[in-house]
């Protein structure tokens, strides 16, 4: 084979990579630029809500106000709810329809659905669960967003205590005043310790779990009979020391010591 020829299949290799090249990045600003036009979309559908559900129109500036945007880009973000038929105009602003109500509802059940899995799964602080939400919650399709309910068992409250809506776009409870009872710090006596450093052979009641306790760890733990007043007891502990033996309604359970310093104990 020539070298004019090697030089040319080169060539054309070059081209052809540049061009392949060419189209990934096409078809990522394209995305990139759905995705910011969905993000814009979904955005006022929630600050809509709102309004409705105070039954009252938002005026376009406060809508434009909320969202961080020109009054301009409001104005074609606005045309195209109208164009789907998610909003409409009237006297006072813009109203959503029920159609908007209900999907600007799976838009909020997405964010409080993120909040549960950043605060559960992956122990994010909860002072920044709702910014990591806020990012993520555009993002999934409806199939995804379902399997992710699934996947933390269907959660009917988020981390703030605010109802999750259901997939066909109600809410499963009303709005609470304050955060339920499982969200809540424990009231923990003077003389409750942690599981870890309870005495072998002692018996125990179990107080609480402490609320650094969350996501898989507390629910393996709560579906075990990890829960307030239930007695305990301490086995010997083995030689390495960890995992550690534990009666527990009638049987033993081994925990970690990681594990066990997550479940607040008192004397029996």
């Amino acid at each position: 084979m020539s070298v004019g020829l090697l030089i040319l299949g080169f060539v054309a290799l070059t081209v052809a990579g540049a061009i392949s090249l060419g189209a990934r990045t096409q078809a990522l600003w394209r995305h990139s630029r759905e995705l910011r036009h969905r993000e814009q979309l979904e955005n006022a559908l929630k600050h809509l809500l709102a309004g409705a559900a105070d039954r009252q129109a938002v005026p376009l500036d406060q809508l434009a106000g909320a969202l961080r945007e020109p009054p301009a880009t409001t104005r074609e973000t606005v045309d195209h709810l109208y164009r789907e038929r998610l909003a409409m105009a009237d006297a006072d602003g813009v109203r959503l329809t029920d159609a908007g109500v209900r999907l600007a509802l799976q838009v909020v059940r997405a964010h409080r659905l993120w909040e549960r899995y950043f605060a559960d799964e992956a122990d994010m602080p909860l002072a920044r669960i709702h910014d990591a939400a806020e990012r993520a919650e555009h993002r999934l399709t409806p199939e995804a967003l379902e399997q992710l309910s699934a996947a933390l068992g269907h959660p009917e409250i988020d981390p703030h205590g605010s109802p999750i809506p259901s997939s066909t776009g109600s809410l499963l409870a009303a709005e609470p005043a304050a955060a339920p009872a499982l969200e809540r710090a424990p009231v923990i006596p003077d003389d409750a310790l942690p599981l870890s450093e309870w005495p072998a052979g002692q018996p125990a009641a179990i107080v609480a779990l402490d609320t650094a306790c969350r996501g898989f760890l507390r629910r393996r733990l709560l579906d075990l009979g990890f829960t307030p007043g239930t007695s305990i007891a301490p086995d010997l502990a083995p030689f390495a020391g960890d995992p550690r033996a534990y009666r527990l309604r009638g049987t033993t359970i081994a925990l970690r010591r990681d594990q066990a310093r997550r479940v607040l104990v008192r004397p029996r």
